[in-house]
Formats: C-alpha cells, sequence, structure tokens
C-alpha cells in the first residue's frame, strides 16, 4: 500500500527542546536510496520531535502514470512545507532527485526557504555531477545560504564543486545497509565457494551474481557480456541475476540471455529477507558495472558476505571497495577485465579466499564508520553537539 503523503510527527520526551522536519521517500519503493533514508529517518526520531511527510510511490507498471503520481504528490509536499511554520532554528531534511526530479526539489527548497528552514540535501546520484544540470544550478543559487550538503565520499565532493565552482558544505556520509545479515555473523574463515560441492557432490563451478532494478544503465549488458567471455571456455560457471526487471527493452535483453545460455542463467526476481541472504551465499564474486549509481548499498551487503566485487571506477566505488575485488578502469572494456578477474580467481582459489576475506574485512570497517557518520547526520540535522569519536550511539 502506497504511504505516498502520510504525515507524521514525532516526539522523544527527552528531546522536545530539539525539532526537524523531513520531506522524502521511505520504503514504500524498495531501493537502496529510501533504505538509507529511513536508517537517518529513524535516528531522528530518538533525538527530537520529528515532523514527518512520506512521498512514497510504489513503481506502477504504466510509467507515464508513475511519473504522473510522482508529479502530484510532489506537488503536494510543496504546499505541506509551505504550511509548516518553522520551530525556531529548524533543518528540513530532503534527498536529493536526479533529471526531472530536480524540478521538485527546486520546489521543495525554494518553499522551505521561504518558510526560514535550514536545508539539509543529501546527494545519491551523480549524474549532475558528471555532467552539471542548469536545475542543480539554480537550485545551488536559491537554497539558503546555511544549506548543508550530505555526500557519499570525499571525491563526490570534490567533483561536486569542480563541476559547479562551489565550495559547499559538506557533511560525508556512506550509505549503510538495511536488510543484511551483520558482518561479524559471516565466517571469517571463508572458503573459496566455487570448490565446494552442490547438493549432488559435483564441484558445482563458479557463480558470478548481480542484484539491482536490472536495466542496461546499471550494466545488464557488461553482465551478460562477462559472463559470455568466461563461459565460453569453462562450461561450470554460472550468473544468478536477481531483482525487478520493468523496462521493455531491459527485459528482452535478459529473455534473450536466459535463452541463449539454458541453465546456466537464473534470474531470481526481486529478493528481500532470507531470499537475499541465499543470493549472497550462493555467488562468488559480484558484478557492478552500473552506469549510473555513485555508490550502491548493494556493494556494502556483497562485501559484508565475503562476496568480493568488480566494479568500475566511478564516483565512491572505488573507495567502497578499497581492495576487496577489482576495479575497471575507464578506458578499459569492463568484460574483458571482469572476465580476466573471474578466471583467475577460478584457478587460483587461494586468491578467491583472501579476496573473500579482504571483502569481510572492508565491510566490517565500513559498518563502523557509517553508523557513526549517520548518528552525526542525524545530530547535526536536530542541530545537537556531535557526540566525539568513540561515544557515538550505534
Amino acid at each position: 500500500m502506497s504511504t505516498a503523503g502520510r504525515q507524521i510527527e514525532t516526539s522523544d520526551p527527552q528531546a522536545m527542546s530539539r525539532f526537524a522536519s523531513f520531506v522524502g521517500a521511505l520504503p514504500g519503493p524498495r531501493t537502496g536510496m529510501t533504505y538509507s533514508t529511513e536508517q537517518i529517518v529513524s535516528r531522528l526520531r530518538s533525538c527530537c520531535s520529528l515532523r514527518e511527510h512520506d512521498l512514497g510511490t510504489s513503481f506502477c507498471d504504466s510509467r507515464p502514470l508513475w511519473r504522473l503520481k510522482k508529479m502530484l504528490v510532489s506537488f503536494q509536499a510543496t504546499l505541506v512545507i509551505l504550511s509548516w511554520k518553522c520551530r525556531g532554528n529548524e533543518s528540513i531534511y530532503m534527498v536529493v532527485n536526479s533529471r526531472a526530479g530536480l524540478i521538485y526539489n527546486l520546489l521543495h527548497v525554494a518553499a522551505a526557504r521561504a518558510r526560514g528552514f535550514r536545508c539539509i540535501l543529501h546527494h545519491h546520484v551523480v549524474n549532475y555531477i558528471e555532467v552539471p544540470d542548469r536545475r542543480m544550478r539554480l537550485l545551488l543559487h536559491i537554497a539558503p545560504r546555511n544549506t548543508q550538503h550530505v555526500m557519499a565520499c570525499q571525491r563526490m565532493v570534490d567533483d561536486f564543486n569542480l563541476a559547479y565552482r562551489s565550495t559547499v558544505n559538506a557533511l560525508i556520509v556512506p550509505p549503510m545497509v538495511v536488510d543484511c545479515v551483520a558482518p561479524s555473523d559471516v565466517p571469517s574463515d571463508v572458503q573459496s565457494r566455487n570448490e565446494l560441492p552442490d547438493a549432488a557432490g559435483q564441484r558445482r563451478g563458479f557463480i558470478v551474481g548481480h542484484l539491482s532494478n536490472l536495466s542496461i544503465d546499471k550494466g545488464l549488458l557488461e553482465i551478460i557480456e562477462t559472463f559470455e567471455m568466461v563461459a565460453k571456455n569453462d562450461d561450470s560457471v554460472r550468473l544468478v541475476l536477481a531483482g525487478p526487471c520493468h523496462g521493455a527493452s531491459d527485459r528482452r535483453l535478459l529473455d534473450q540471455a536466459i535463452a541463449n545460455h539454458g541453465g546456466r542463467i537464473e534470474y531470481r526476481g526481486a529478493v528481500y529477507d532470507d531470499d537475499k541472504v541465499k543470493f549472497f551465499q550462493d555467488i562468488d564474486g559480484f558484478l557492478f558495472p552500473s552506469k549510473i549509481d555513485s555508490w550502491g548499498i548493494v556493494l556494502n551487503e556483497s562485501l559484508a558476505y565475503g562476496v568480493p566485487v568488480i566494479s568500475v571506477d566511478r564516483a565512491c566505488i572505488p573507495c567502497l571497495i578499497a581492495g576487496a575485488g577489482l576495479i575497471v578502469p575507464p578506458d578499459v572494456r569492463f568484460a574483458d577485465r571482469a572476465s580476466e578477474q573471474i578466471r583467475q580467481w577460478m584457478s587460483d582459489p587461494v586468491s578467491h579466499q583472501i579476496a573473500s576475506e579482504a571483502a569481510i574485512r572492508r565491510g566490517k570497517q565500513l559498518e563502523s564508520a557509517t553508523k557513526a557518520a549517520m548518528q552525526s547526520l542525524a545530530f547535526s540535522i536536530a542541530g545537537k553537539d556531535v557526540p566525539e569519536p568513540g561515544h557515538v550511539d550505534s
């Protein structure tokens, strides 16, 4: 059921002197962005009196209908912000959209400024950083001077300032996984899983995986090409894909690949909870050649499960991986380099085990750093003093 337009006010009895507001989408639409937002909102509820307006708009099969619904909900949110009275030096937390969605951010920021709010703008995407957008320039112009921008890594901040010739007040907050097993629950002595037997007692072979909203923009074509290059010389390798696939052209590409390779490509659809756990437990390597993501929360999840990642040199992804896999340079064809790495892991199980153990260590580092950063962000939004390192609530 859609929660679009839902308004809630939550109060911690011990934090009544602190106020904040939130306008954005909560799950609802099950995406990494909404899960990250939910984590921050949850922390805000515990440290201040929070006023919320949920923009959640469940995906519709009809893209024009979904866009219309999003437009109406966003216009309604503008009126809601204009109806709110700013309570002292109150901040309003919003997530920045991309492309045409920036128009809605412009309306919300303008309304917030008119009502005297301080704006906290959380940036998750980089398309308007890689290609400067006049709508983002206008947003920077109309945003209150004390606006704070939240980004996933220092590289993203630097690229943003370069693209817009600005020096924004930035806070770095890496995204956090939500419905994922804690890194401490993954055994530290990871065995190279492609050496394990399957249910029939046979060597099961190397399994490559990918989980996202499957699309060409997310790298679906490069993933299939990588699999085909490895499978050409090894009939034990398999590809497991998971996540919704809404686009007609994306679905045709997926169906054709499955038809071409029989049972060696498995599509599991959308996976959550136990199904997501099983997905990560089943795979040996995770491919992420996305053309649009700045980070990808699914990468945190992959590392937490001890699954090394092969991804592209884009935005914050190299900072995230940090040696727990492979980063393919932009001037190298992804399928060529990724297939080479997979073959190397297959021929040298010890190297794959080392990469898996590095993934677990990195997953634990990210878990700790992100919890502290998200709590600092919540305190900043609520206007509270940020606790000293080592005293951040988990």
